[in-house]
């Protein structure tokens, strides 16, 4: 008799992927741009965008995402405080 098991995760909506990828299009936008003002709030949008995917990866249980999307939130941090300071 062969064992099968139901792995049970739990699901993000799908459309909070949809909008942290539009914000994270903005983001990149900015960041791309000619204005070296305006590379902190490039920085910004993108770690606001990332603490999503930190959430998304969060919920569904998935450490090593959470872990590589956190430590490239701290970057995003770290970009805006050494453009803004």
């Amino acid at each position: 008799m062969r064992w099968t098991t139901t792995q049970r995760t739990k699901k993000t909506n799908k459309y909070i992927r949809w909008i942290a990828f539009f914000i994270t299009i903005i983001g990149t936008y900015i960041l791309t741009g000619n204005n070296v003002n305006l590379q902190w709030v490039g920085w910004t949008v993108c770690s606001m965008s990332t603490l999503i995917w930190v959430y998304c990866a969060y919920v569904e249980d998935e450490t090593p995402r959470t872990l590589m999307e956190l430590m490239y939130m701290i970057l995003c941090l770290k970009g805006v405080i050494s453009w803004y300071g």
